[in-house]
Formats: C-alpha cells, sequence, structure tokens
C-alpha cells in the first residue's frame, strides 16, 4: 500500500496507491484509506485507530475513516484481494494484522469468492480489539479449508459503526496453505514418583 497524502475526504483516495491487485470497491463515503502514521499522527479520529503501522512503525497501513460525516448508517467500505491460487493445495488461510479502538467501531467481515459466488461472513470481529491508539495490532489467522483447490478472492467488508470513533485498521495481508493437523496431545503420564499426580489431561 503506498500512501502520499494525509488526505482523507469522502468519495476521495488522494494519494492512495494499492498494490499487487488490491482493489477499492467502497461506493460511499464510508471506505478504506492508506495512511502513513508516522507522517500523518495516525488516523483522523483522536479516540480511534492505531497510531503506527504494524510492520516498522514507519510504514503504511489501511483503515476506514468514520469521522468523515456524514456518513449513512448502511455505509460499508470494502476492499477485495487480487485472484489468490489455492488450486493445487489441499489447505487454504489466511493472515492479518488489525487494529480495532474506538467508541463507535463497527464490524468488520472477510468474505471469499468462489465458484462465481460471494460467500458472506466466513469470518468476523465484532467489538474493540483494543483499548487505547497505542495499543499494538493483534495477529489473526483465518483457516478456510473449504475453499482450497479452488481460485478464490478475499474481501474485507467494513460496516460503519455509531460516529465519529471509529476506525479501524488492517496491516500485513498474508494468504498461506496451512500446515495439516497430523498429530495431537491428548494425555500425559507423570511417571515420576515424587510427582504430586500421576496423570494429567490435556
Amino acid at each position: 500500500f503506498g500512501d502520499s497524502s494525509c488526505q482523507n475526504s469522502p468519495f476521495v483516495y488522494t494519494g492512495d496507491t494499492l498494490k499487487n491487485g488490491w482493489e477499492q470497491i467502497s461506493t460511499g463515503q464510508f471506505g478504506w484509506h492508506v495512511q502513513n502514521g508516522l507522517s500523518c499522527g495516525g488516523t483522523r479520529s483522536l479516540a480511534a485507530g492505531p497510531t503506527l503501522d504494524h510492520t516498522t512503525g514507519t510504514g503504511n497501513f489501511l483503515f476506514t475513516a468514520a469521522s468523515l460525516f456524514p456518513i449513512p448508517a448502511t455505509d460499508t467500505a470494502r476492499i477485495e484481494s487480487p485472484c489468490i491460487d489455492f488450486s493445487n493445495e489441499s489447505t487454504a488461510g489466511m493472515s492479518f494484522w488489525y487494529h480495532r479502538y474506538g467508541g463507535d467501531i463497527g464490524d468488520l467481515y472477510i468474505d471469499v469468492f468462489a465458484n462465481g459466488t460471494w460467500n458472506l461472513a466466513v469470518y468476523s470481529l465484532v467489538g474493540h480489539s483494543q483499548t487505547i491508539s497505542n495499543d499494538t495490532f493483534k495477529l489473526k489467522k483465518v483457516v478456510f479449508n473449504q475453499f482450497a483447490n479452488q481460485v478464490i478472492n478475499v474481501r474485507f467488508t467494513a460496516i460503519y459503526g455509531r460516529g465519529y470513533n471509529g476506525d479501524m485498521a488492517i496491516d500485513d495481508v498474508e494468504f498461506y496453505s496451512p500446515i495439516a493437523q497430523d498429530a495431537r496431545i491428548e494425555n500425559v503420564e507423570l511417571l515420576h514418583p515424587s510427582c504430586e499426580f500421576d496423570t494429567a489431561s490435556l
């Protein structure tokens, strides 16, 4: 993601560059903006959103600008990935870092396009994840093996919350093929005679 301006206006994405085939498909005032936290001082809202990106603290992140009034309550912000090829993979998944702080924070959904159909809300984040702007981003890994052996698109859909303090952010989105679980520990026997318990179940 590239950003050459701190200006984030309704319907305008001045200086915002989405790389590697990502597309901004928001149609209303509520959209995804590229921001450099270091040079822009975080997001527009003083009591919402992160102050810096996840990767280096000097780079860019994507965020939804909830402070661009007036925003209709039904507005959604959408950003869509290029085609992701899992056609030769038996598992499918993605990871991303997210920041969700603000008293008016809305919901975030992950939709997946496969076989000509959008599968809505394959995963969702609801409510707060951070308590202050300076809190670090959190990692989320999503496994959607039902879309293995297919070519898919992934869409982040953010729902506008209740008002000004609802900036949410994502960073460092990656797609990968998770390693299938092939073993697990169900029981551990402690054989040392001095141990208080003979068996511990997991």
